[in-house]
């Protein structure tokens, strides 16, 4: 290997303003060195997790020596971690790392965050991801470049690394935690690996071949994906059932990024199946099936709960940041009927009047019918799924009989006759931000 390239080449640029993470091991040391070497601007971040007493503090120390030697300015952090378990410390420890640097990277608009992960990481984190079960997206994940966050090493093995740092007597720090027992990937790194290099000779390579294989197939998947994701982020997601990929479990759990296995295979389900009426939420967005379409729109709460009308009187009611309710009240003589309006007797009705969201049981007699009818049953053969029965709204007497289903109909006990003298007139409109 050649050790004098340039090791940004392709990755970043002599402009761009970098973070190192470094830990004072070999791997973080010899990154440090070439970039140095290469005459990058780069600053230095360091975490003391005070795990191994008086050596996590010579860590520090011996980063914070490094730095000051070479003229780069090194931020350095001291966590304090609660975890009980191996495992969970791990993971509290990944999070608190990352959170620093990100709060590095912001505070002092920085271009890229640098990591010394290198062939033997990838092949360890591989191994370890497909072990514990995972699919295209986890083992894509350890790539060079994602987003903000290089690995310039991934082509490096251990023993360059060694090498690099002998050939130019570059001192670093060992951390004798690594060649224990401890932990699952430092046995799949000091048992699982050597005994399968003995039968696999280069399995490092063969492991990183096919991670990239691996990666090729994901990103073809996510190109061709690309047209649904936006649909997706833009509220246009709807299409047949009927369409062969929508029952496959895969297409959903590449449509979005936080979904369980699980959610994947119900969804696939329901579209094979046709399941009108089907409405479940997933990663904040409402995904339901209505007359043998499958839509997804992006899911918002109900601001307002409940609102009482003490009075018959004009006024026009805010619902939410996109819903408004005019409300008239009119002798029923007083000129025809607005068709954008729904219009009931006022005579005899008694107040307050009460404005809410269905509830599981409603019932009420549409306009036209002899008996009653479930509202959840009305809102499906109109057309609206489970989850947007939730937003709607129905306006109610003082004793909780349903006069209006807004704004689709009203009820028939409650409709404008011949002896009707008053009425009250609603308009529910909708704005789209």
């Amino acid at each position: 290997m050649d050790y004098d390239l340039d090791i940004g080449t392709g990755l970043f640029g002599r402009k761009d303003q970098l973070l190192l993470a470094c830990s004072g091991g070999p791997d973080s040391v010899c990154l440090f060195h070439l970039l140095l070497n290469s005459g990058y601007s780069f600053a230095v971040a360091h975490v003391n997790y005070q795990l191994r007493a008086e050596e996590s503090d010579a860590d520090e120390q011996f980063v914070l020596k490094l730095c000051q030697e070479n003229g780069i300015h090194c931020h350095t952090h001291k966590a304090n971690l609660s975890s009980s378990n191996q495992r969970s410390i791990q993971a509290e420890a990944r999070k608190i790392r990352y959170d620093f640097f990100e709060s590095l990277m912001n505070e002092r608009a920085l271009d890229f965050l640098l990591t010394a992960h290198h062939a033997g990481d990838l092949t360890e984190n591989a191994l370890f991801r497909f072990i514990r079960g995972t699919g295209l997206r986890g083992l894509q994940s350890f790539s060079q470049v994602k987003g903000n966050i290089i690995r310039p090493l991934l082509g490096w093995s251990k023993a360059q690394i060694l090498e690099y740092l002998e050939r130019h007597k570059y001192r670093y720090r060992t951390d004798e935690s690594n060649q224990g027992l401890k932990y699952s990937r430092n046995k799949i790194r000091n048992l699982i690996l050597p005994a399968m290099e003995e039968d696999l000779p280069n399995i490092q390579k063969r492991i990183g071949r096919s991670t990239e294989l691996l990666q090729a197939d994901y990103d073809l998947i996510q190109t061709f994906m690309q047209i649904y994701i936006k649909q997706l982020q833009s509220g246009q997601f709807s299409h047949d059932c009927d369409q062969v990929i929508l029952s496959k479990a895969a297409f959903w759990f590449h449509l979005f990024e936080n979904i369980s296995a699980e959610e994947c295979r119900q969804i696939a389900t329901a579209c094979s199946e046709t399941k009108n009426g089907f409405g479940v939420l997933i990663d904040g967005y409402a995904i339901s099936i209505i007359q043998n379409k499958i839509s997804i729109i992006r899911q918002n709460a109900p601001i307002i709960e409940e609102i009482y009308l003490e009075q018959p009187v004009n006024s026009q009611i805010v619902l939410g940041p996109n819903c408004v309710l005019n409300v008239q009240c009119k002798t029923v003589d007083e000129g025809s009927m607005k068709n954008n309006f729904q219009h009931i007797s006022a005579d005899g009705l008694s107040f307050p009047l009460k404005l809410r969201h269905p509830i599981q049981g409603d019932r009420f007699q549409p306009l036209g019918m002899s008996g009653n009818k479930l509202l959840s049953d009305f809102y499906n053969d109109i057309g609206i799924s489970s989850i947007e029965k939730e937003k709607e709204w129905v306006l109610t007497d003082y004793h909780g009989v349903i006069l209006a289903v807004l704004p689709h109909r009203i009820s028939e006990q409650f409709k404008i006759t011949k002896s009707s003298n008053n009425m009250l007139s609603f308009e529910l409109c909708k704005t789209h931000l």
